[in-house]
């Protein structure tokens, strides 16, 4: 199991990059 401080910042990130890329295209 990840702890939930492993999982949050990955998420974070992802969101961001997905955001990003839906903003670029």
């Amino acid at each position: 199991m990840v702890p939930v401080s492993g999982i949050y910042p990955s998420l974070v990130i992802g969101e961001r990059a997905f955001g990003y890329l839906k903003r670029k295209y």
